[in-house]
């Protein structure tokens, strides 16, 4: 019976690359603490809310995620231009006749 290559398989390593994938796309909380500089809660309010105000004061867009903690995509943050959108428009070519 022929024994066919197998990689060494490393279920830590790819752990860590879809964790370090999955982490590009949004902030940290560390990140939206550092963002934000708001690292715990006060005068009743919790961290989530305070960071969540903080957001919208510096007009920076996120949404709350299932418990509450705000959620910002690095693509906000990091500056890339936006592909504008096309205004051409189309027109029906008449026969001139």
């Amino acid at each position: 019976m022929a024994r066919t290559y197998q990689p060494p398989q490393a279920p830590l390593m790819r752990g860590f690359f879809m964790e370090l994938m999955i982490m590009s796309t949004f902030l940290t909380p560390d990140e939206i603490r550092e963002l934000t500089g708001i690292a715990r809660g006060k005068a009743g309010k919790t961290r989530e809310m305070l960071q969540a105000a903080a957001l919208r004061t510096m007009k920076i867009p996120f949404y709350l995620n299932a418990v509450g903690r705000p959620i910002v995509t690095r693509h906000s943050i990091e500056g890339q231009a936006i592909p504008e959108v096309s205004t051409a428009t189309w027109e029906p070519a008449f026969s001139h006749g």
